[in-house]
């Protein structure tokens, strides 16, 4: 417990002592010619900007004409992390090849990775399974920590703050559960929780529980389906590649099973992060259950659980222009000007009104 104690508070210290830093580094990464010539053959092939642009993005971490659709289905099952080549990524492609390598062959696999321009969290994996194949007797989270002080000290926490942070909280949350068979492996999941919460409280976002634990499902499924994602960019000029077919149909399939996932937790709704649910998170990991217990009865109730973003209004104003209404199961929807679409749903803390 004392590591995964020590990794969160670390995360907190480390994110509000560097949130100018994170709001200064706000930029938006220029989009190379090659990126954009995949994104395009990928769009021609899947007859979908939704499926292209999230290929693209997964393999390349260019993200090409991005609909605000995706960006929120990916939000309500929080795997955004999809979206970019990561360490999840780069854990797979090594699961699959490092089984039939040597000690060399492995080195050399993970060599080319340092010589990439940013891609700094697949840097880091890559470095720490280094550090697994030259010192495979060295403690995994003593490991974990040379990785993070080597990448703080080249300069990643500057460079790309949000990405250091996140690879901080999530890599060490796995890695400190596990340590010395402290927790199994079941318990991951419930780190991982805790670290969704500590962003979500940060960074003043809601949290979506059931889409939270879907998503861990869609993560495990894709892990099948991002190599034969990679295939294809690689092989994307030979317009014969007998695998394309397959690749697309489990795309596709994929994408449907997200769909269903992204439905579910929306329907579900969302839950406000407050200060007395990362109280809680805290005495759980101290087995102080009982407090812990009341604290996030408290949370969940309406008085507590408000959504920080409200707006009260109290005057009315009739439209210019007729407003379509159609009736929904969780309440009702209506159509205004220029097609924008507003649900409107009962909830436990009020009345919920959403605009895309």
């Amino acid at each position: 417990m004392k590591p995964l104690i020590a990794i969160y508070l670390v995360f907190l210290g480390l994110f509000y002592a560097n949130q100018y830093l994170l709001e200064s580094k706000a930029r938006k990464r220029q989009v190379p010619a090659w990126a954009q010539w995949t994104f395009y053959e990928l769009k021609d092939r899947h007859d979908s900007i939704t499926l292209a642009s999230f290929h693209t993005a997964s393999v390349t971490g260019h993200k090409i004409k991005m609909p605000r659709r995706l960006k929120k289905i990916l939000n309500s099952l929080h795997i955004e992390h999809l979206a970019t080549p990561s360490g999840l990524h780069l854990s797979l492609l090594t699961s699959l090849f490092f089984p039939f390598l040597g000690r060399i062959a492995r080195l050399s696999f993970l060599a080319p990775i340092f010589t990439l321009n940013e891609f700094y969290s697949l840097k880091r994996i890559a470095l720490f399974k280094a550090i697994g194949i030259t010192s495979p007797k060295l403690n995994r989270l003593k490991a974990f920590y040379i990785v993070m002080t080597t990448d703080l000290l080249l300069g990643s926490a500057s460079s790309s703050p949000y990405s250091f942070l996140f690879g901080f909280l999530f890599l060490g949350s796995i890695i400190a559960t596990t340590n010395k068979s402290i927790l199994s492996s079941q318990f991951i999941p419930f780190a991982l929780l805790g670290a969704q919460c500590l962003i979500a409280y940060c960074l003043d976002q809601p949290l979506y529980l059931s889409g939270f634990f879907l998503g861990l499902v869609i993560t495990s499924l894709f892990s099948f389906l991002f190599p034969l994602l990679v295939l294809d960019i690689l092989l994307l000029k030979l317009s014969a590649w007998p695998m394309w077919s397959v690749s697309h149909w489990a795309l596709e399939l994929w994408w449907k099973a997200v769909l269903l996932a992204s439905k579910i937790s929306l329907h579900q709704g969302p839950q406000q992060i407050s200060f007395l649910v990362i109280i809680a998170l805290f005495l759980i990991l101290l087995k102080y259950y009982k407090l812990a217990g009341l604290l996030l009865l408290l949370n969940f109730t309406p008085l507590w659980n408000a959504p920080t973003k409200r707006d009260w209004r109290t005057d009315t104003i009739r439209p210019e222009k007729p407003i379509s209404i159609k009736q929904k199961r969780y309440g009702f929807e209506t159509i205004h000007e220029k097609k924008r679409r507003c649900t409107h749903r009962h909830r436990p803390i009020g009345y919920e009104i959403k605009c895309l």
